[in-house]
């Protein structure tokens, strides 16, 4: 297998991965809101609408640390990789999508990806969701790299001969 397809395999694995502990994240937050808040819309479509949004994030944020991780520590194997480095490229690339969300809601006038509240949160609100991004992101990443350490090397990188996986 050339190296772009196992790149991109990478970059998906970890986009998933992200996307599921974002979603794990998602459900204890949405649910203590919804029953400390004024219980409007149903529950269940409270955490429909939120699980795809969280979902979403998760998964653009570990496209982000695939890419940042791949991008700086290319010359490294797994067990060469430092846990600090790896939860820092977590933590860059967890707080990015969010700066950029914030940017865009300030350079486009009108631009409401996340509703017409989300403009009115200012720069606070926007450097407590780089923070709490950021914070998860590194706690995803170490967790990722601890996890990908545990598996034995045939079955993090299969071996190509003669056109088969061994």
């Amino acid at each position: 297998m050339s190296i772009l397809p196992q790149r991109l395999r990478a970059i998906f694995t970890t986009a998933v991965l992200w996307a599921g502990a974002w979603i794990l994240a998602c459900v204890p937050v949405l649910t203590i809101a919804w029953l400390m808040g004024e219980r409007g819309p149903d529950l269940l479509a409270v955490l429909r609408n939120g699980l795809v949004l969280w979902g979403g994030f998760g998964a653009m944020n570990g496209i982000a640390f695939g890419v940042f991780l791949m991008l700086a520590e290319r010359n490294r194997t797994l067990e060469q990789l430092s846990r600090t480095r790896v939860a820092l490229w977590g933590g860059i690339g967890a707080a990015l999508f969010p700066a950029v969300l914030f940017l865009l809601i300030v350079a486009i006038p009108g631009f409401t990806l996340l509703g017409p509240g989300v403009a009115q949160a200012g720069i606070g609100g926007f450097l407590t969701s780089c923070l709490i991004n950021g914070i998860l992101g590194a706690v995803v990443a170490t967790t990722h790299l601890s996890l990908a350490r545990r598996l034995p090397a045939e079955v993090s990188r299969p071996q190509l001969t003669g056109g088969r996986a061994t």
